[in-house]
């Protein structure tokens, strides 16, 4: 009896001093995924919880993480997700981290001791249970200093049993709570609402982090209340990403729940810089809205810089690129033209930021459209431009890794122009669609840009004292005229001893630069 009896407190003492103990640790949560930014997502998206731990060191304490979604207007649990296997110093084990997982992309930057280290809620399972890799309750990874949980909502259903039981995120408001928890008892927590339905204005376009181009989209997206999706899509955990610094992908699980979210709303498409290669825009956005028929649909705007780049050196001075808006059903717009002098390289296809041979005049589309370029002979026109995707749902391919990835196969590959003087054609030609920028001389930025061009004409000293016309249209990679391609505008030659290359309505603008690279051009398909 007597020893009952003393047991009873020591028990009460043990438990005071283990709470005690933990609550002196000082646990803290914050939760950073989903950001402000991106705090309204798409109907059946999967989505991250990513955040913050802080711990003071001085007390060891391990504890798991619950996750908790629930519908804002009830309370009703949509996803309640935990924890699993956290060894005595508080972290993941190593045991439950899969680093083999057959959908993980073959280019990821991973070795099996740095994804044990840093996991990823997608790899976590119960080793002790062969079937626990498809329970969604698991899914939640925790470090030293990090947490992070993959939520299911509907847009993928790869590796998950039981999932056609499983409630879908339908639309309405929700409330995140991320809690630290020793058995029973909240540590710590931290809370966040997340609003579920269509975003009704999104921005599409090439993303290049800390260039000119970039500050430009952002304050485009700020000015039309576009959204840029900033946050980390489930599936795809890219460099410097919050929280991990490596990249690692699951392309089947990423794209479908990224192109889930251009399934509705307003596209505001930037047509800068996108190839075919590397390139997500292409690859998974546009591919999705070609292939789904909705490319040319009232929804999905294009937009160009107006002076075809973010920014260029006009008469020594910056000149500030802004972007306009491409008529509905306009399907190819000339955007510059710049003159070289005489025995002066110019690269077809071609733009160099750092070193662009001297360009003697240059004209913007209002020139062009306006037949204001002047130019003398034995100098070089090169005629800058953009085209536009067009609809290709009959020629689209789900690329090599069957991971939701598009190949377009047929788009806007051929301008065909044809040069008169009165009725004498004096030059036909077709030009590939395929602009390479080089912004800094490395090999990397050598793709093309498959919606814009730099097209060279020699002006011959034949030409001298006429009035040409220009004309031109498109045709796609089977050979078929695109409608709306169609453009066509005057060019002044003078005299081979007056100073040529200026331009009437722009005072004769310079262009400040460097000799233009010989580095061959790669062609892609």
């Amino acid at each position: 009896m007597c020893k009952r009896r003393l047991l009873l407190p020591a028990l009460i003492l043990m438990i005071i001093f283990t709470l005690g103990s933990l609550a002196e640790a000082s646990i803290g949560l914050k939760i950073t995924i989903p950001s402000e930014n991106d705090r309204k997502i798409a109907p059946h998206r999967d989505f991250l919880v990513m955040g913050t731990i802080s711990r003071d060191v001085s007390v060891a304490a391990s504890f798991d993480i619950r996750v908790v979604v629930s519908r804002a207007d009830d309370d009703t649990t949509f996803r309640y997700l935990r924890s699993i296997l956290i060894n005595d110093t508080g972290v993941t084990s190593q045991e439950a981290v899969s680093t083999d997982y057959y959908m993980a992309a073959s280019w990821s930057e991973k070795s099996a001791d740095k994804l044990r280290a840093e996991p990823l809620p997608d790899l976590i399972y119960d080793p002790t249970s062969p079937d626990s890799f498809g329970n969604q309750n698991v899914k939640v990874a925790v470090t030293s200093d990090k947490f992070s949980a993959l939520i299911f909502g509907g847009a993928t259903s790869l590796d998950i049993n039981g999932w056609e039981t499983m409630s879908k995120l339908e639309e309405g408001n929700y409330r995140i709570v991320v809690s630290a928890m020793s058995g029973d008892y909240e540590l710590a927590s931290d809370d966040r609402e997340l609003t579920v339905g269509v975003v009704e204005h999104k921005l599409l376009s090439r993303f290049s982090n800390g260039t000119p181009h970039w500050e430009k989209i952002n304050e485009f997206a700020r000015d039309k209340g576009c959204r840029i999706y900033i946050d980390n899509f489930p599936g795809n955990y890219w460099n410097g990403g919050n929280p991990y610094d490596y990249s690692y992908e699951i392309p089947a699980r990423w794209r479908a729940n990224d192109t889930w979210e251009y399934r509705a709303g307003h596209i505001h498409t930037i047509l800068y810089n996108i190839d075919d290669v590397r390139c997500a825009t292409q690859k998974v956005e546009i591919g999705y809205l070609a292939d789904c028929g909705d490319i040319s649909s009232d929804r999905v705007e294009f937009y160009r810089y107006d002076i075809g780049e973010p920014l260029l050196l006009v008469n020594g001075a910056q000149r500030d690129g802004k972007l306009v808006k491409l008529a509905k059903g306009d399907k190819l717009e000339l955007v510059r033209a710049e003159i070289r002098g005489e025995g002066v390289e110019s690269k077809e296809n071609y733009f160099v930021e750092a070193s662009q041979d001297v360009v003697e005049g240059m004209f913007f589309n209002e020139d062009i459209s306006g037949g204001k370029i002047n130019v003398n002979p034995g100098k070089t026109l090169s005629l800058y431009g953009v085209a536009v995707p067009i609809p290709a749902s009959a020629d689209i391919g789900t690329g090599a890794d069957g991971a939701g990835n598009y190949n377009v196969r047929n788009y806007t590959q051929t301008v065909r122009y044809e040069l008169k003087n009165g009725d004498t054609t004096l030059l036909s030609r077709d030009a590939k669609i395929a602009l390479v920028r080089r912004y800094d001389g490395k090999a990397w930025d050598e793709y093309d840009s498959i919606y814009e061009f730099k097209h060279d004409f020699p002006i011959s000293q034949e030409y001298r004292n006429s009035t040409l016309n220009m004309s031109l249209f498109a045709l796609d990679k089977n050979g078929a005229v695109i409608p709306g391609t169609e453009e066509s505008f005057d060019i002044h030659v003078g005299s081979s001893d007056s100073s040529g290359g200026c331009n009437a309505g722009w005072g004769g603008l310079l262009i400040a630069a460097a000799a233009l690279s010989v580095i061959k051009l790669k062609r892609r398909r």
